[in-house]
């Protein structure tokens, strides 16, 4: 059996076998409509409940309560930039 580890970009909780455990995350600016994003992945991983901390998933009954304060769209943006240097690096 293959033993599959996803992890979140934001808070490191990770999960064994669990293929709805992480969502993808982009930012994209432009001047222009553009329907999707090409050149390098411009996309992180979160997990539900770092969705829910942002704002962009609603919360369930049965979520942990948030230990941290709600991040701001800048929170989100660097840890974009900081993955993407990583690439650049590797």
């Amino acid at each position: 059996m293959i033993t599959v580890i996803r992890k979140c970009d934001r808070c490191n909780r990770q999960r064994r076998n669990d293929k709805d455990f992480l969502w993808n995350v982009g930012v994209s600016i432009s001047k222009e409509y553009v329907p999707q994003i090409s050149g390098k992945d411009c996309r992180i991983q979160f997990c539900r409940h770092c969705m829910v901390l942002l704002g962009l998933l609603p919360s369930v009954q049965d979520d942990p309560p948030a230990p941290d304060p709600k991040p701001t769209t800048l929170e989100i943006v660097e840890l974009l930039a900081e993955k993407l240097r990583e690439r650049e690096d590797a």
